[in-house]
């Protein structure tokens, strides 16, 4: 197998893991698509232009997930104490990712003014 799915570990995010199907799905989900997201925010590495595209690409997701995470507080109980970390993980990788973009944007528009105006 890829990877072993501890019980302990699913039941702390709340979740039954059921032999066969849940093993496949949380496989899937945490095995496959953390893998594709990975190598999908890898690729400014190989092609560096497509760097501002990433960024953007990983506020709206990380953003999106604490966010939902966050109205998920406010409207269920009995959470454990890894649901807690993991939304404040999920809000500094957001916070990061925007303060990322607007670094690279401030960049990006010093670099523009300098050009036009070596151009004009």
């Amino acid at each position: 197998m890829v990877c072993d799915i501890s019980r302990k570990d699913v039941g702390a995010l709340g979740f039954a893991l059921q032999p066969g199907s849940g093993q496949s799905e949380y496989l899937t989900i945490y095995g496959g698509l953390q893998l594709g997201l990975g190598l999908m925010f890898l690729w400014p590495a190989i092609r560096a232009a497509d760097t501002r595209t990433m960024l953007i690409c990983c506020v709206l997701l990380h953003a999106s997930l604490a966010l939902f995470r966050s109205l998920s507080l406010l409207r269920y109980s009995g959470f454990s104490t890894m649901t807690f970390a993991v939304t404040a993980v999920e809000w500094l990788i957001a916070i990061a990712s925007v303060s990322l973009l607007l670094r690279r944007s401030t960049s990006e528009d010093s670099v523009c003014r300098r050009v036009c105006g070596l151009m004009g």
